[in-house]
Parts: structure tokens; C-alpha cells; sequence
């Protein structure tokens, strides 16, 4: 599958496509391919015979370029006409319909830029501010423990000056001795 891969990215540089939207239209006309709606019955949907690529005529957009890009990779990857089924059977486990298929993924990556919008609809980024002020103690494990050494340096300051004012105290008392 590396190999339709390589291959479709050599095919977009050949023919300076380097980013979004993919004209495929573009690939085809200087592949000097035709590409024709036709009446297919059944599951067929896409047909490259030739220089010809066919596609049902019923198939929506969207999936019409993804056929169109599957007829491409057959046609830079393999000799030989070929057919391909909509539904996932026998047919699909062929190397070739995986490596088509493969090369239609990579075109893939570039969609076409028919259907996007002129400019995008952002929501209003006010809905999405919000100013957070951080209490000063919550009821939790963390602050429960800022209490809990804020007590013990409270206790620890206090003993310190009993034992500071102690020892005045005792050297004042026996400093006659």
C-alpha cells in the first residue's frame, strides 16, 4: 500500500497540487482521460476502461469524487480496465482494489473546495470566557492540609516563644545565684 501511497503524492507534485482544495478535474485533463457520467445497473458504480473513467450517474457528490480518485489510482497504478463494486465483498480483498483504494485516501487528504463556505460561522467567543477567581480555602484534602500546617506553624511559633520568654525568666530568677 506504500506504493499507491508514494505514487499519489508523486502525482499531486507532478501536477503542482501541493494543498486544498484537489482539482481533480485538473489531474484528469492533463492525464488526457475522459471522464463520462454513465448508467450503470446494479452495484456498479465506477468503471475505468481505457482513457475513459465512467461513473454512475446517481452517486452523490462527495462520492463521486472519491470513485473518480479510486479510477485514478487504477489508472496509475495498474494496467488493464477495471470495475468497481460499492458493496464490501470478494472484490475488495483484490491488492489492487486495496491499493486504489489507498491512493483514493491520499487524494483524499485535500478535499475539494466546492462545498466550503466563503466564511466559516464562528460562535461568539464571549459564550466561551469566563473569569475564574480562585477561593481562598475550599473543604477538600488540599485545604484541609493548608489549615492543618498553618496550626502546626502557629503552634510551633507559640512554643518557640514560651521557651524564648522561659529562659528570660529563669536567668532573671537565678541571676543572683
Amino acid at each position: 500500500m506504500r506504493k499507491a501511497l508514494i505514487r499519489a503524492k508523486e502525482i499531486l507534485q507532478q501536477c503542482n497540487l501541493s494543498s486544498a482544495p484537489i482539482n481533480i478535474d485538473k489531474i484528469i485533463e492533463l492525464e488526457g482521460l475522459s471522464l463520462d457520467d454513465w448508467q450503470f445497473a446494479g452495484r456498479i458504480k465506477e468503471a475505468y476502461l481505457g482513457d475513459s473513467i465512467g461513473i454512475k450517474n446517481t452517486v452523490d457528490p462527495r462520492k463521486r469524487r472519491e470513485l473518480i480518485a479510486h479510477a485514478l489510482g487504477h489508472h496509475f497504478l495498474h494496467a488493464g480496465n477495471h470495475l468497481y463494486f460499492e458493496q464490501h465483498d470478494q472484490f475488495i480483498t483484490f491488492k489492487q482494489e486495496h491499493e486504489a483504494q489507498c491512493f483514493a485516501a491520499e487524494l483524499a487528504k485535500y478535499p475539494s473546495g466546492s462545498n466550503a463556505p466563503d466564511k466559516a460561522n464562528l460562535p461568539n467567543p464571549s459564550l466561551y470566557r469566563h473569569t475564574f477567581f480562585s477561593p481562598d480555602w475550599s473543604p477538600d484534602f488540599a485545604g484541609f492540609s493548608v489549615l492543618a500546617s498553618a496550626l502546626l506553624t502557629v503552634v510551633i511559633l507559640l512554643r518557640f516563644l514560651a521557651a524564648a520568654l522561659l529562659r528570660v525568666l529563669l536567668r532573671r530568677h537565678y541571676s543572683s545565684i
